[in-house]
């Protein structure tokens, strides 16, 4: 019970929603009376491999209202099929990005937003 106290009123925004351990997320944390958005990859976000980092669109407003407005993100996403190498090098690129574009999006109006954790999880990659 207190854990769902802690997360009622909190803002959630969680990829990788459509997968096992997203979707628990979702629905363990609606439930606790949080509220959650999630962003999907070619909807909510794309990105450019062109110079070895994932990029994203600097004028996505939308994207950086999104996690301006959320208390904690959590990357669930990633790719499990195709080459080993190429889908870790995209996830990490991928959540790597978010994650900076995140910290980057909490600062609102020159005043940084409540503390932000350090520490970050990572869903396991290919063929796991």
């Amino acid at each position: 019970m207190a854990a769902a106290a802690q997360h009622a009123g909190r803002k959630f925004v969680i990829t990788g929603a459509g997968g096992a351990l997203g979707g628990a997320f979702v629905i363990t944390l609606e439930a606790a009376g949080a509220t959650v958005s999630t962003l999907k990859y070619g909807r909510d976000y794309a990105c450019d491999y062109a110079f070895e980092k994932f990029a994203f669109e600097d004028t996505d407003e939308a994207l950086d209202k999104t996690l301006a407005e959320c208390d904690v993100l959590i990357l669930c996403h990633g790719v499990r099929s195709g080459d080993m190498a190429e889908c870790e090098r995209g996830n990490c690129l991928s959540q790597l990005a978010l994650i900076e574009r995140y910290l980057r999006c909490r600062k609102i109006g020159g005043a940084t937003r409540p503390e932000v954790s350090r520490t970050f999880w990572s869903t396991p990659s290919c063929g796991n």
